[in-house]
């Protein structure tokens, strides 16, 4: 019998995404600050998405925050886990929706996200941004 192994390594660009999402990291984060990360998706007009926002070990979602953020807007629901925040049933009203997600750095230096996705509710696409580096001083 015989086994043949192959692996192949791809790196990902840190190019700006092209498609609808749009999450960023805080352009000056520091260890121990409140800061928000702003999201804005764009698709087409009442599509319904589901939504995952890749954070970094060390950065903690301040819910309280994030559920006064996002009242009143069309989401069916969502829910914060280590690393990312995932919401479900976004419904894009007039094609775009926009918010922030209230984090808490606790940790300085280089850290990486995971990556942050925007997926159809029905399955039929999905688009995956790559992880981002983020500066935490």
């Amino acid at each position: 019998a015989f086994t043949l192994t192959s692996r192949t390594y791809v790196p990902w660009s840190q190019a700006a995404p092209e498609g609808p999402d749009r999450v960023g990291a805080p352009p000056a984060a520091r260890a121990a600050v409140s800061d928000t990360v702003g999201v804005a998706i764009a698709g087409p007009s009442g599509a319904t998405v589901d939504v995952d926002v890749g954070l970094p070990a060390g950065v903690d979602v301040d819910r309280a925050a994030l559920a006064a953020s996002l009242a009143g807007r069309p989401v069916g629901s969502w829910r914060v886990e280590d690393g990312a925040v995932h919401l479900t049933g976004v419904r894009l009203e007039g094609g775009t929706m926009t918010f922030g997600v209230p984090v808490i750095a606790t940790l300085s230096g280089r850290l990486l996200s995971g990556p942050s996705t925007v997926a159809m509710s029905d399955g039929t696409g999905e688009l995956v941004r790559v992880p981002q580096v983020w500066e935490v001083r």
